[in-house]
């Protein structure tokens, strides 16, 4: 019994670095988007329209950005879009345990992570469903096509309580670690 298979995207040095960046942002992902709203909760004590405005500023980008997003990422290369993308999110999710540690954290701040954030994903997501058909041979796409999702699946599963452990101060940690992550995940 073998625990590798021995051939097809298995051993695609290209397409496992994408899937792997891809699975490690999509943790990341879901652990921000529980994160930001108890740092709002729990160190900023803001009232509940206020955490209900910072979940709909995070999601307002799908709505705003998917289309023009669609048809910039269609006429750019799509390799550095996904890096700038990952890049962007783990800067602006680092800002806010900095902020924190700085006493300088509001909601601002984490309204407008939320949004830039989500505009970056939104980006990222686009270019990623893009560079995956052209990283791969074409008889090979259905099984890349089928490791995406298992990805994103994967990382809805798991991760929800992590964001909500800890004293305050390590409240702010999962923005740190989503950073993190997308940081070394970034395929070269």
């Amino acid at each position: 019994m073998k625990l590798w298979p021995e051939g097809g995207l298995w051993r695609h040095p290209d397409f496992l670095k994408l899937w792997s960046a891809e699975t490690v942002s999509q943790f990341g992902t879901q652990i921000s988007l529980l994160a930001l709203p108890l740092v709002a909760i729990d160190v900023l004590h803001v009232s509940a329209f206020k955490v209900a405005a910072l979940t709909t500023v995070q999601f307002l980008p799908f709505l705003l950005v998917s289309l023009p997003a669609g048809v910039w990422v269609d006429r750019l290369p799509r390799r550095p879009i996904l890096i700038a993308g990952d890049l962007a999110r783990a800067a602006l999710l680092a800002s806010i345990p900095i902020a924190y540690a700085l006493d300088a954290l509001t909601i601002w701040q984490l309204y407008g992570v939320g949004f830039v954030v989500g505009i970056a994903t939104v980006f990222f997501d686009v270019a990623y469903q893009s560079f995956l058909p052209s990283l791969v041979e074409r008889g090979q796409s259905t099984p890349s096509a089928s490791s995406a999702p298992r990805s994103s699946s994967s990382g809805s599963k798991r991760p929800r309580p992590l964001g909500s452990t800890g004293r305050p101060a390590t409240r702010c940690a999962p923005s740190c670690a989503k950073g993190s992550a997308t940081c070394c995940a970034t395929p070269t």
